[in-house]
């Protein structure tokens, strides 16, 4: 999923044709599992998929989607895939156990890397699911929501980000 995403953002602006890409994000949003949680890794020969407790493939398919849309403008493709789309940003919600905006919750272990300190708190973690909150907000927009709910996420998580350690916030005295 995450080099699907970083592909799409890096080649759409080339290509023409989307197809591919269109394709790809499909299967992966067809093995989402209702709980939101994207495989890292599918395996269509043998017929398997895994996500082996690494967050990152949630914003990264949310974007991956996102991406395909703006360039293809194929909005049919996100209101088929809307339910899927939105069951993924609450998974990412659901890591924030306060309402600080801020992930709190490790409900996997490894967060981008094999790392305690740094797991879900890690600053690429934020802008990622800053930046899933932000897409979702314009994909709704795309097929006539308002988008005000995930506009919100994304401010309610930037303003925790900005807050200093004493007040809960992302930077810590110790990193």
């Amino acid at each position: 999923a995450r080099d699907l995403d970083y592909a799409i953002s890096g080649y759409s602006y080339l290509l023409d044709d989307m197809t591919i890409f269109g394709n790809n994000i499909q299967v992966f949003l067809e093995r989402t599992g209702p709980d939101g949680v994207v495989p890292e890794t599918i395996n269509i020969t043998e017929g398997w998929s895994e996500n082996r407790q690494a967050w990152d493939a949630m914003p990264n398919l949310i974007s991956a989607a996102y991406t395909y849309a703006a360039k293809t403008g194929d909005r049919a493709f996100i209101q088929r895939n809307i339910a899927t789309l939105e069951a993924i940003a609450a998974w990412i919600e659901r890591l924030d156990s306060d309402g600080d905006g801020l992930p709190d919750r490790d409900i996997f272990p490894y967060g981008y890397f094999d790392t305690v300190e740094n797991s879900v708190m890690h600053t690429y973690a934020i802008a990622k699911f800053y930046g899933a909150y932000r897409r979702m907000a314009e994909l709704e927009r795309w097929i006539g929501r308002d988008g005000r709910r995930y506009e919100e996420l994304a401010a309610r998580l930037r303003a925790g980000f900005h807050r200093g350690e004493a007040q809960g916030g992302h930077e810590r005295a110790r990193q």
